[in-house]
């Protein structure tokens, strides 16, 4: 008769989740348990027979030791309970209960094994109670469905739990981007069981291929967090990776019905802003947007075949409904108020766009269309034989959400015409085969298809052209803005994969290769229907002097009544039928990569590896016969024949059964968005042309002035564009005089090396309790080749250099009819990195008073720097939206993704009060430092399109983005500025002077007096949130152990209990603040030829002491943060769920 005991402690039993540099596999859909086998002496067990059971599906594994008693069973499903079952006839046998298998960090379990007796065949062995520890350390976090359960969420969300790994943070402001140790949101990347589900092409700020999570968090059984893994297997990211596993089927049928609801009703319905409005001197009531977000879904899964087939299925849709994002006029009752712009002056533009144009702008503030997300899931999981298995799955998402197209801010108003829906599809088929041949060697194979879809649907119709109509220092802006008047997209991604692992004594080998092929079509023509430009530079404005500021607006009012444009910016295919402009590009990405786990003793792991990428590409951008004559070198460079080899090695070291130490060195690349590829398909000069037209022009274009149009500025419509402007346009792509997007021809792939760091020890604390958890993280990233661009016009015709030192470029650029005003190069820089470290402490309560409670604190400092953030899909915008003072040759700054300072304290608590039903509560309480910002230049003379700008000559799309750094003026002896403190400073009059030397003390510009201001250097206020989850099981009743699941979310809890408390104010993107307005009085730039009369008059004016090397400063309104209130990151609300689950 075989007698089994089971053990409460005390089995010589280690369970241990190695990061970093544990056998971890990066877009891995899979587990693994392995380790050594001892006998009584501690000496090591070979040729034991081991067997691995999942015990949902009763999948079994069997392996032998090694002659050095080590074994390893791959491969395993995700998930758990497992048992592992040892068996020698010289020695007792012994059961391992493991509650739970992960991705990313494989179980090690040792095991001792006793001598045999004749009462005692075999023992089981619970790892939990054994004794048994989990380490996490690294830069990494590990996540179970039961944790993802128990998580308060904004939004069901994969980022909210990304947001409890020390060196992560979510931009609200940024359709919830993630920030990962200060890197740039979009070089992180998403793998969902091993395929990868990141924002392939780079349009979406959070990360995705569509607006939302592509996964229900119902589907998800595993989920792990990954900032410096050394895996060779770990690709296509710089900043993070979130790998994901869905839930498989198994013997027994389970499942779910579930929904949530929150809304404005549930929410606070204003915010008391920290800041005060700049018109009354007092702090603003700001009321919330509107919304109602519902939620529900169902999963099932359960065998087709007992111990062979298993199904896993999920269907989720989501139904939004918000208020556009809370701006108004000046004198209006939104939540963000546009200073300068009034309700009458909004009325009276509405009014004539309706009865003039015969086209309804819309308004502002209202509710938009509901926003849909459908989610759909399938999964086949079988058994082929004990050594084989297969898994088969689908998955699609639908989704529609609506955005501003254009800029709201405190000196833009958007009317809701700007607005657009993005109609997504997102649909993956995915099979892989799992393969055991022998105890040593092991394979897997994998292919997947994805195609993302999406259009842009504006919602005020897509044939009218955009307005800017600019009353003074403010503009309102209608009509589809300028990337939405034609914009579709379409990208399909194919990869296969293969990986095979072998194992010799000590020694774990891993080799695979990847194909990853994609296939884009880019119908991304901007201005497709025109951009104009209405002011007072022009008919009804000419004579009008700067200082009436009413005539100036009325004006302005005038010519837009009276159909008269100022400024037009045109571009089309040559043919100006846009369809005939986009882009169809393909990319390849062939990777091969090997790696040798090496265990050097008990305890201590090393991991050498290497993996190459190599790109390849079937097309090339169109040959621009103009930008080669120009520039000496073809627009025609791909990703083609480039290549990143990426080395790593890395440790995991174990002295005792209470500490682990990590830590590593490796080269990442990847995940730079491919849009920065495709622009230079699209924008070739010659694919699309380019029509600039100003009042200065001939009305049509001539053979010595070929974009001259003029005429199409007169008895605008807005339906359609004038024949000028269309010749104009054509002959610029003739002559491929249009805009050039190129890449480098010596163009390196963007990568970063990592060095890490990690320590975790389990420690007793007298009086207080025992196995207090302590870690800590230090990650170093440098560097290696980061991505910037250039202006190559503005490198090949440079300026004198302007009073303060900094380059300026030849105005005359927009008067050369045989190039383009500015061809953008994709290049290289190697500047950049820095550190990020993170100190933390927790404990788990498993008995006594406080079983059931956890906490876990950390306390994160990063200093990370770089030269160009990236934060856009435009090379246009990635050129110009940056504070800078020499775009093309920056200089190394503070990140703009560098966050300070943060401390996280996550406090759980779970009990059984009542038979087996769990009452839970979780809470997130998170402080930060602000985003930094930078304080810039007011540019306001020549930032129209066709202009170059007064102060420094930048072409006006770029002057207008105002992004150039601020001059601090020198103090006088006495520390303060006045009239004559600074040679290179004039002011207006003595209060202008005083009014900014009080600006630049309480900001703390005075550290930078006589120099330009750094940027990134300031940095917005802290924020303090508290979220909470409350969840409380109920009995179902039917059938047998069927829970329901009732789940309270309160989100920013303390602005429930203070107005004050956790709102968020920031300086909006791109993070600057404009001081003063600048007027260069240096010869050269008041002759500027591209400059209206008028504004030539103003500028000349304004320099009352004549040319000379100096600024002429007046004082404009400086900034106010802006407070985000679209998405309810600045209030509270409250979300409710139930679930029913069997």
């Amino acid at each position: 008769m075989i007698s089994m005991k089971r053990l409460a402690g005390g089995a010589a039993l280690t369970v241990l989740a190695m990061a970093s540099a544990s056998a971890v596999y990066a877009q891995e859909t899979t587990g693994s348990i392995g380790g050594r086998v001892t006998g009584p002496n501690g000496a090591p067990l070979g040729n034991v027979a081991v067997v691995v059971t999942h015990v949902p599906s009763n999948t079994k594994v069997t392996t032998v030791t090694s002659a050095d008693g080590y074994y390893a069973a791959r491969n395993l499903r995700v998930g758990g309970p497992y048992t592992v079952a040892v068996s020698d006839p010289a020695h007792q046998g012994k059961v391992v209960d493991v509650a739970d298998v992960g991705t990313g960090a494989p179980v090690s379990l040792d095991i001792a094994l006793g001598n045999a007796d004749n009462q005692v065949s075999q023992i089981v062995v619970t790892a939990s109670a054994s004794g048994a520890r989990t380490l996490e350390t690294g830069p990494r976090s590990t996540f179970t469905a039961k944790d993802i359960e128990t998580l308060p969420s904004f939004s069901r969300d994969l980022k909210d739990l990304a947001r409890l790994n020390p060196f992560v943070t979510i931009d609200p402001t940024n359709n919830n981007a993630l920030i990962v140790a200060g890197s740039n949101n979009r070089v992180n990347t998403v793998y969902i069981d091993g395929v990868k589900q990141a924002d392939d092409f780079g349009l979406n700020g959070n990360g995705y291929p569509s607006q939302r999570s592509p996964i229900s968090l119902e589907l998800v059984r595993s989920f792990n967090f990954e900032v410096a893994p050394y895996d060779v297997q770990y690709g296509s990211f710089q900043g993070g990776v979130m790998n994901i596993v869905t839930k498989s089927g198994g013997n027994s049928f389970h499942g779910s019905v579930y929904g949530e609801y929150d809304s404005s009703r549930m929410a606070g319905r204003d915010i008391n802003s920290l800041y005060n409005d700049p018109t009354t001197g007092k702090p603003r009531n700001l009321r919330i947007s509107r919304f109602e977000d519902k939620t529900y879904g169902a999963t099932f899964s359960g065998p087709i075949i007992k111990d062979r087939l298993f199904f896993s299925a999920g269907y989720e849709k989501g139904e939004y409904t918000q208020a556009s994002d809370a701006y108004g006029p000046s004198d209006s009752n939104a939540a963000n108020r546009v200073n300068g712009v009034t309700v009458a002056q909004v009325q009276q533009i509405q009014s004539i766009l309706k009865s003039v144009y015969n086209y309804d702008p819309l308004g502002y503030g209202l509710t938009l269309p509901p926003q849909t997300d459908k989610k759909y899931f399938i999964k086949l999981d079988g058994n082929i034989t004990d050594k084989h298995r297969a898994v088969l799955e689908y998955a699609r998402e639908e989704n529609t959400s609506t955005f501003n197209g254009g800029t709201n801010n405190s000196t833009n108003l958007s009317l809701l015409s700007e607005y657009y829906t993005k109609p997504e599809t997102n649909e993956i088929w995915v099979g892989q085969l799992f393969s055991q041949w022998t105890d040593q060697f092991s394979t897997a194979l994998e292919y997947s298809s994805k195609e993302v879809s999406s259009v842009r649907a504006p919602l005020g119709g897509t044939t009218f052209a955009n307005f800017q109509i600019k009353l003074g220092g403010s503009t309102v802006l209608l009509g589809p803005d300028i990337s939405s008047q034609a914009n579709i997209l379409d990208n399909k991604t194919k990869t296969l994969k293969f990986r095979a692992t072998y194992k010799v004594g000590d020694h774990v080998f891993t080799a695979g290769a990847i194909r990853e092929k994609l296939d884009v079509f880019n119908e991304f023509v901007q201005r497709a229907n025109g951009s104009y430009t209405f002011d007072a530079t022009c008919g009804a404005g000419v004579g009008i002097p700067s200082t009436n500021t009413a005539a100036l607006i009325a004006a302005t009012l005038t010519n837009l009544q009276n159909r008269q444009a100022c400024a037009l910016a045109y571009n089309n295919a040559a043919d100006n039928i846009a369809t005939h402009g986009a882009a169809n590009w393909n990319s390849i990405t062939n990777t091969l990569y090997a790696q040798d786990e090496y265990t050097v003793m008990p305890g201590l792991t090393i991991r050498v590896g290497l993996r190459g990428e190599f790109y390849d590409s079937d097309t090339t951008p169109q040959l621009n016969q103009r930008f080669l004559a120009q520039y000496g070198f073809a627009n025609t460079a791909t990703y083609k024949n480039m290549h990143v080899i990426m080395p790593r090695v890395g440790f995991n070291w174990r002295p005792d059964d209470r500490t682990v130490i990590t830590g590593g060195v490796g080269l990442f690349s990847g995940g730079s968005p491919n849009v920065w590829l495709s622009n230079s398909f699209s924008n070739t000069g010659n694919l699309l042309g380019s029509a600039t037209c100003s009042p200065s022009q001939a009305a049509s274009p001539t053979a010595t002035a070929p974009g001259a149009c003029s005429s199409a500025l007169l008895n605008v419509d807005g339906n359609k564009v004038a024949d000028a402007a269309k010749q104009a346009n054509t002959n610029s792509a003739n002559l491929g005089t249009g805009v050039v997007n190129a890449v480098d021809p010596n163009f390196q792939a963007p990568s970063v090396w990592k060095y890490s760091i990690s320590a975790a020890r389990y420690v007793d604390i007298p009086y207080l309790g025992k196995d207090f958890r302590f870690h800590a993280d230090g990650l170093y990233q440098r560097t290696n080749y980061g991505v910037t661009w250039r202006d190559l016009y503005a490198d090949a015709n440079p300026g004198p250099r302007a009073p303060d030192g900094r380059p300026t470029y030849l105005s005359t650029r927009t008067q050369n009819t045989n190039a383009a005003p500015y061809d953008l190069l994709l290049t290289n820089t190697r500047k950049g990195g820095g550190t990020s470290y993170a100190l933390g402490v927790g404990k788990d309560w498993n008995d006594g008073w406080a079983r059931g409670l956890n906490f876990d604190y950390t306390y994160t400092h990063t200093n990370m720097k770089e030269t160009n953030p990236g934060t856009s899909s435009v090379a246009l915008s990635n050129y110009s939206q940056w504070a800078i003072s020499d775009r093309d040759n920056p200089e190394v700054a503070i990140s703009n993704y560098n966050i300070k300072y943060s401390m996280k304290l996550s406090i759980g608590y779970s009990r059984e009060f009542f038979g087996d039903n769990k009452t839970s509560a979780r809470f997130f309480i998170q402080r930060r430092a602000g985003l930094p910002f930078s304080y810039t230049f007011d540019s306001f003379l020549g930032t129209n399109a066709g202009q170059a700008d007064q102060a420094f000559g930048e072409t006006g799309d770029v002057a207008f983005r105002d992004t150039q750094l601020f001059y601090v003026p020198k103090a006088d002896s006495s520390g303060n500025i006045t009239m004559t403190s600074d040679p290179i400073v004039h002011f207006n009059n003595a209060n202008d002077a005083a009014k900014l030397d009080d600006f630049v003390k309480r900001t703390g510009l005075k550290d930078y007096a006589g120099q330009i201001a750094p940027r990134n250097a300031f940095k917005s206020r802290d924020i303090t949130t508290m979220d909470v989850r409350l969840q409380q099981e109920l009995p179902a009743f039917f059938p047998g152990g069927s829970k329901l699941k009732a789940t309270l979310d309160i989100i920013n809890l303390g602005n429930l209990i203070n107005k004050k408390w956790g709102v968020l104010e920031q300086y909006a993107f791109p993070y600057r603040v404009n001081v003063v307005q600048a007027v260069n009085c240096q010869a050269t730039a008041l002759a500027n030829p591209s400059l209206s009369a008028a504004n030539k008059a103003t500028a000349t004016t304004a320099c009352a002491a004549g040319p000379g090397n100096y600024y002429q400063y007046n004082l404009s309104s400086t900034t106010t943060p802006t407070v985000n209130t679209s998405n309810q990151s600045s209030t509270w609300y409250i979300k409710v769920g139930l679930k029913y689950e069997f």
